[in-house]
């Protein structure tokens, strides 16, 4: 199983009773959507929001990360690259749950938000 490092912000209220979960994009980290904690926060103040960084690191950016790789930008097998977004799926739904479960939050109550491959993600 793979595990996931994410960042985390608490809601401004101080109570929690939702969660939104930032996918990031391509080549990008979590901490480069967690920041949209800061403008969402005010409207939504008993959310916690978590970003995830990818599992694997980004061949094109090796600063950043990537869920899965792009064949006709990094030069992977199309095979390669839909085994590996499989389970990049499938380890985002690991994930989801078990962050609902240690914040508390119900299904219902949960956003995912996802840019550019993220998207794909979420």
């Amino acid at each position: 199983m793979t595990v996931l490092k994410y960042g985390k912000k608490m809601p401004i209220s101080g109570k929690c009773d939702s969660l939104v979960i930032l996918i990031h994009g391509y080549g990008a980290d979590g901490g480069d959507l967690l920041g949209l904690a800061d403008s969402l926060g005010p409207h939504m103040p008993n959310t916690v929001f978590v970003a995830p960084d990818a599992p694997h690191k980004c061949q094109m950016n090796p600063s950043g990360f990537e869920w899965f790789p792009i064949p006709w930008i990094d030069g992977s097998s199309e095979v390669d690259s839909r085994l590996i977004m499989e389970q990049s799926i499938d380890t985002v739904n690991i994930f989801v749950d078990e962050i609902m479960k240690i914040e508390g939050i119900k299904e219902q109550n949960t956003i995912l938000l996802g840019f550019s491959q993220g998207t794909m993600l979420s």
